[in-house]
């Protein structure tokens, strides 16, 4: 059998509230908002489908 190696970078490399940064534009003030809810709601789906 051949080994596999894989590597979970979500929150350790990537840092998922940053994205309040790239949403500022978009979203203003709501921003910090809007990512804690995306975040939220990505932890809510991966459960979901785990």
């Amino acid at each position: 059998m051949k080994p596999i190696l894989a590597f979970d970078v979500y929150g350790t490399l990537v840092d998922p509230m940053g994205m309040a940064d790239l949403l500022a534009p978009d979203a203003g003030q709501a921003a910090e908002s809007v990512s804690a809810q995306w975040r939220e709601k990505q932890l809510e789906f991966s459960f979901r489908k785990g």
